[in-house]
């Protein structure tokens, strides 16, 4: 939601599955940070009741680092690998984001496997990616990066 806000136009998350953590990479292009604290409590610059996104991230993460340039912001966090969730359950919304013009990207790698799924692509494939029978589609796929988050 952040990179919506931000005008991001393209978002690109890449996982790393390690033996005990998963190293995750969410890059965009939007207009970067406009707080010096982006992981406070409550800290927000877009109005009252907001700012707890990252500020949770923070609480749940080993580690965590924000920063932003001229060419958008960087999130880069480390979750143990036994908190993550399922990435079926959060990909197709992540991916429906893309009926509002927006590229997203997510790739997870877990030694030499590697599993890609690309908005421009599916909704190719897909049509409209915020339809039912596209998250159906969506949420099959995403089994795979599931499974790439479980103990080999």
């Amino acid at each position: 939601m952040n990179s919506l806000e931000a005008s991001a136009s393209e978002i690109v998350i890449a996982c790393t599955v390690l033996p005990a953590f998963v190293d995750i990479t969410v890059k965009d292009d939007g207009e970067g940070l406009k707080c010096t604290d982006a992981f406070g409590d409550g800290v927000s610059t877009k109005g009252d009741e907001r700012g707890m996104g990252l500020y949770l991230l923070k609480m749940a993460a080993e580690e965590a680092s924000i920063g932003s340039d001229e060419t958008g912001t960087l999130l880069s966090f480390r979750m143990k690998r036994e908190n993550m969730g399922s990435l079926t359950e959060v990909l197709p919304f992540i991916f429906s984001f893309s009926d509002r013009g927006v590229s997203v990207t997510f790739s997870i790698r877990r030694g030499s496997e590697v599993f890609t799924l690309d908005s421009r692509s599916l909704r190719d494939e897909l049509g409209e990616l915020s339809r039912v029978g596209a998250i159906v589609e969506m949420r099959k796929r995403s089994r795979v990066a599931d499974e790439l988050l479980k103990e080999s």
